[in-house]
Formats: structure tokens, C-alpha cells, sequence
């Protein structure tokens, strides 16, 4: 009797062991091997390390870190002119998370502080050498309270991006003709809306005509049901 009971105890304590020893090796290929793995066989670009924006009224330091597509990283803001900071502190910082693909980039910053409101999301694309992300970003205004959106480029190099806040704001582009907004002269856009407008007006006047046509023609119809 006592053989077999110690038999049933070792037969538990070995089925224990050997699970463990499997949840083990299992955990180890997941979160070691398999990101090594992963990151080795990555023929992807990499945008990890330090990226600036500079503007008139703040700088912004992201440190990304990057794991095949996967990014995560601290963003910094910093208030250029400490006058201009309307009781928010003068440095804020975020938790950011996001994912690359090709060299489309989709970042999100969330305020590392909880209990206060702030997020921004972005998308951009790897420019030029691939020292430079441009795109959009979308932010909550606490000010305004307000969702406010707008163009935004980062810099590897620091002083690349304080130069390109010193120069003039670039020309826009059109996404249908690519050229400048400012291209046009003010008479010239006052043609296009002169076109734009007689070209609405036509065509309502176009469907009141249709729309009396159709009238009289069902008016002639019912007197010649009627005769």
C-alpha cells in the first residue's frame, strides 16, 4: 500500500515538474526567441532614437524605441518662451505607442499624468533620406477644449529643426493640381468663385425650368383627360 501511494505522489510531482518545464521553455520561445527571431529577419527601415520639432512656441523631443513594427517611446513638449504657457506647465510629458508599416507611421501620445486630459494622435510618413517624418497630427486643445489638427515634421538632427523653424512656412500643395495656394492672385480666385457660383445658379435655374416643364406637361394631361 505504501508503494503504491508513494508511486501515485512521484507520478503527480513528475507530471508537475514537467508541466512547469514546459510553460517555461513555452515562455522563453515567446518573449525571447521568437522577438529575436522576429527582429533578425526585420528588413524593414528603423526610425528608432531621438526625433525634434521645434516651433515658435514649444519644442517637442520623441524618443522612439522600436521593435520590428511595433514603436513605444516617451515624448517631451517644452514651452519655447515661458511667458507663453497660460498656467500649464512648461514641460509635459507623454506614453507613446504606435506601429509602422512600409514607411507609413501611426503614433498616439497619452499624458503620463492620469488624472489630467491630453492626447494627440499622428500620422506620417518617412521623408527624404529617411531623417525626416512628415504628416498630420490630431490633438486635444485644453485650452479651447477643443480637437484641434494639423502638419507636423520631425528631425533626427536638433539643429536641422531649429533652421527649419527659423525659415518662412513652406507653400501648401494642392492634392489635385499640386500647386501653391499662393500661386493663385487674388482676381484669379475671385474668377474661380465667380464660376463656381454662376455655375450653381445655372444649374438651379436649369431644375426650375425642368421642374415647370414637367408641370405643364401634367396640367396638359389632365385637360385632355378631362375633355
Amino acid at each position: 500500500m505504501q508503494n503504491i501511494t508513494e508511486s501515485i505522489i512521484l507520478g503527480v510531482v513528475a507530471g508537475l515538474l514537467t508541466a512547469a518545464v514546459l510553460l517555461i521553455t513555452k515562455s522563453i520561445i515567446i518573449t525571447v526567441l521568437l522577438p529575436l527571431y522576429r527582429q533578425f529577419m526585420y528588413r524593414g527601415i528603423h526610425i528608432n532614437g531621438t526625433w525634434h520639432h521645434v516651433n515658435s512656441s514649444q519644442k517637442l523631443l520623441l524618443e522612439l524605441k522600436q521593435n520590428c513594427e511595433k514603436l513605444s517611446g516617451k515624448a517631451t513638449f517644452q514651452w519655447v518662451d515661458s511667458e507663453n504657457h497660460f498656467h500649464i506647465e512648461s514641460i509635459r510629458t507623454f506614453d507613446v505607442s504606435g506601429c509602422l508599416e512600409s514607411r507609413f507611421i501611426t503614433l498616439t501620445f497619452r499624458h503620463t499624468d492620469r488624472s489630467r486630459l491630453g492626447i494627440i494622435t499622428c500620422l506620417l510618413q518617412v521623408d527624404g533620406d529617411g531623417t525626416i517624418l512628415s504628416g498630420q497630427r490630431c490633438w486635444y486643445a485644453p485650452l479651447t477644449t477643443k480637437i484641434n489638427s494639423g502638419g507636423i515634421r520631425l528631425y533626427r538632427d536638433e539643429r536641422r529643426a531649429l533652421d527649419a523653424a527659423r525659415r518662412p512656412a513652406e507653400q501648401y500643395q494642392t492634392d489635385e493640381t499640386n500647386e501653391s495656394y499662393e500661386s493663385y492672385d487674388t482676381d484669379k480666385l475671385n474668377d474661380i468663385n465667380t464660376e463656381i457660383e454662376e455655375a450653381e445658379f445655372y444649374e438651379e435655374a436649369d431644375t426650375t425650368n425642368t421642374s415647370k416643364q414637367i408641370s405643364s406637361e401634367r396640367q396638359e394631361d389632365r385637360a385632355l383627360e378631362d375633355l
